[in-house]
């Protein structure tokens, strides 16, 4: 093979020119539209970390309210303070969503700078071992040739440095790599976390709706009269209290009564009605309040049983084709769960109102052994042992 000097200068300086082009190239563009979203979402963090004060400063508002006299108008005021409060969560959670998408946008933009970064680095370190190779080809024919013996040992020397800057090249190829993978997965942890914000949002609106009904409910009920307002509350709190004595009563001792009848799911085991303390309540109309407060119950009978540790959420069974409805065509007037201190004295209401109409069947919900009874208010109910640790109650029946 003969040598040639001037293809080996003309390969030094391909490969030369490779070299300074093998680092990443970012168009101003993508610099410009990276640069805007990052000022973008600091500007709306910043919004939201006001928003977020706003909602602490509420929290602490609502827990003075709590402290105050229980009066009608302290009762509104901690309605509309805590619409309030949920109205700046719904912001947060909006301004939030906000960031997210952006951040996602951002990703994108870091994601696609990155993926052809990446095609550029590939595509230059292949024509440099192209280039390389023909230089050491070029390098052992100088050396066969037996001209410029020095000429030679410099071309196998740079010829070395050049691997070396290869692998420092390959090594920046790993890192590109490496950082457009955890970008990618980056970026779906901000979606996934997108897709759960955006659930919190349609339920923080679902409570708004339903606290804006209740404050309207409050109104319509006590017609803005503060007598009204402390009988309805006299007559909540009373209701939970004698229902609680009335259930741990009977099942502490449900192991010694003989008085239970068996019935089967689907059965009528009574009529909806307004016995006991219910609100509104009116002696010449039952029909006023007529409603069912129906209760699930799981937890071993005996000595010590505690109706408040107890009772669990009715809804699933309510669902549940397994069982059948207590009532037909039933209209929800109150959930378990969470209720407001100033009705109730554990904050919390332990079961499940529901109506159709004064007088309407009531029905078990599974086979087993029911028992009635009379609470000291003079609420009738009936309570079902379908086993050693589930029962049904039903309360305020006719």
């Amino acid at each position: 093979m003969k040598f040639n000097r001037l293809a080996v200068l003309f390969s030094l300086f391909a490969v030369v020119l490779l070299l300074v082009y093998n680092r990443p190239v970012y168009s101003q563009q993508d610099n410009n539209q990276t640069s805007n979203l990052s000022e973008q979402i600091k500007q709306k963090q910043q919004e939201l970390n006001q928003i977020k004060q706003k909602i602490k400063d509420l929290y602490q508002k609502i827990k003075k309210t709590r402290k105050t006299k229980k009066t009608l108008a302290n009762q509104i005021a901690y309605y509309d303070t805590q619409i309030k409060l949920t109205e700046y969560k719904i912001r947060q959670l909006e301004k939030e969503i906000e960031i997210l998408t952006q951040s996602i946008n951002l990703l994108g933009n870091k994601i696609n700078i990155l993926d052809v970064s990446l095609d550029k680095m590939e595509n230059v370190l292949r024509a440099r071992l192209i280039q390389e190779y023909k230089l050491s080809k070029l390098s052992t024919a100088t050396f066969l040739s037996g001209k410029s013996f020095n000429y030679g040992v410099s071309l196998k020397i740079y010829l070395t440095r050049l691997a070396q800057a290869d692998q420092r090249m390959i090594g920046q190829l790993k890192q590109v790599k490496t950082q457009f993978a955890n970008q990618k997965d980056l970026k779906q942890q901000k979606k996934d976390q997108l897709g759960k914000i955006k659930k919190a949002l349609a339920a923080q609106e679902r409570a708004l709706a339903s606290q804006q009904a209740e404050k309207q409910k409050l109104l319509q009920l006590t017609k803005g009269d503060e007598k009204r307002y402390q009988e309805m509350l006299a007559t909540l709190k009373a209701e939970q209290e004698n229902i609680a004595n009335a259930v741990n009563k009977l099942l502490s001792s449900i192991g010694t009564l003989e008085n239970g009848q068996q019935v089967k799911k689907g059965d009528v085991i009574g009529q909806q009605g307004s016995t006991g303390k219910v609100w509104p309540k009116d002696k010449n109309n039952p029909a006023v309040g007529s409603h069912l407060h129906f209760m699930v119950l799981k937890c071993p009978s005996g000595s010590g049983f505690d109706y408040y540790k107890c009772a669990v959420n009715p809804e699933p069974y309510l669902s549940n084709p397994s069982f059948v409805p207590p009532l037909d065509s039933w209209r929800k007037t109150q959930g378990f769960g969470p209720a407001s201190c100033s009705f109730y004295s554990r904050c919390f209401h332990y079961g499940y109102d529901m109506v159709n109409y004064h007088g309407a069947p009531i029905y078990a919900i599974a086979d087993g052994e029911v028992f009635y009874g009379i609470d000291s208010a003079g609420g009738k109910f009936a309570v079902i042992k379908h086993s050693d640790t589930f029962y049904s109650a039903y309360w305020h029946l006719k």
